[in-house]
């Protein structure tokens, strides 16, 4: 989710989904708008939460240009990163790593891609 979807969430939970109270609270909004705003959140979420085929996906190798350059970890974190929008914090949920592995696994992998289109 996007970072003005998590603040409608948030504010949703925080104002029980009053919607004239969001529009005050964010100013400038229709309480109309917010509840347009509201509503693709939560499709959103349904379609995240109920799409598991999605993350299936995402845990298969793919193959990349630099293919046999990256480890399976590396091409996971990537396509989960890339190609799902996921946070490190989702990607080590996912794999069952530490959030720490998983951001050295990033930029392991950016590194490699990085020096293979340079020397393409």
């Amino acid at each position: 989710m996007t970072g003005q979807q998590q603040l409608f969430i948030r504010l949703c939970l925080r104002y029980g989904f009053n919607y004239e109270r969001i529009a005050y609270h964010l100013g400038g909004i229709s309480d109309y708008e917010v509840a347009q705003r509201v509503e693709q959140c939560i499709a959103n979420l349904k379609a995240a939460l109920s799409d598991t085929a999605k993350l299936d996906s995402a845990t298969r190798t793919k193959p990349l240009v630099t293919e046999g350059m990256l480890t399976e970890e590396q091409a996971q974190v990537l396509a989960m990163r890339y190609d799902l929008q996921y946070s490190f914090e989702e990607i080590a949920e996912a794999l069952q790593l530490d959030d720490a592995k998983v951001k050295s696994l990033f930029v392991q992998a950016h590194t490699v891609i990085k020096k293979g289109k340079q020397s393409a």
